[in-house]
């Protein structure tokens, strides 16, 4: 994809290692940050969102099929430097599951908005199932598809982790339904991820980012 700040990718693609144990390898179950307040905004009352959500926000609110989570972690110091760098990060997810015959597999998409040297990112991280393999096939709609390669993959889940332009974020936010297919040893997988909510739970995001 175009448009990228490989440096913000590289921070977000840092934070979201220590949010989520098992991405590089870690073999630790998925973890979320459940214990954070949830707050719920009504679907016919989008003022509220202005209202709740601010540059200090930590916690979860709900947008139609998306939420909005920020939660604090700790970006990885470097070599002798120490302890790591303290900071908070905003995503915006959903859970899905599949459409394969014989009982659905889980999955989950996640885009993140990475602030570095004033610039922005927006990244695609995606949690698939461990038997996933090769490249994932994404598209919005009926727009034009794109494939990306599985990053990793630990006994519980594969990990997929892109940078992606502000186009494609427009097409989520234009768009009704997120596509993705991914191949198993027996069969080809596919997950659709409903984009009602996105735009509201996308300008959240903004709102709540540093």
């Amino acid at each position: 994809m175009q448009n990228i700040n490989w440096l913000a990718y590289f921070f977000a693609a840092a934070f979201l290692a220590a949010i989520f144990g098992t991405v590089y390898g870690l073999g630790l179950p998925p973890a979320h940050p459940d214990s954070s307040p949830a707050v719920t905004i009504p679907k016919a009352a989008p003022p509220a969102a202005s209202d709740q959500i601010g540059p200090q926000f930590l916690g979860k609110a709900s947008f139609q099929r998306w939420t909005l989570t920020c939660a604090k972690g700790t970006l990885p110091a470097e070599a002798g430097a120490g302890e790591g760098i303290p900071t908070r990060q905003c995503r915006i997810w959903q859970a899905v599951g599949s459409s394969a015959v014989g009982g659905g597999l889980a999955g989950e998409v996640n885009v993140l908005r990475q602030a570095v040297a004033e610039d922005f990112t927006n990244v695609l991280f995606v949690r698939l199932p461990p038997e996933s393999r090769g490249a994932v096939l994404f598209w919005v709609d009926e727009n034009q598809r794109f494939r990306k390669d599985v990053d990793r993959c630990t006994p519980v889940e594969c990990i997929v982790q892109m940078g992606v332009s502000n186009d494609f974020i427009r097409s989520m936010q234009e768009g009704f339904v997120l596509n993705f297919q991914v191949k198993t040893p027996n069969r080809m997988v596919s997950f659709s991820a409903p984009l009602d909510g996105f735009d509201q739970a996308f300008a959240a995001m903004m709102q709540a980012s540093p």
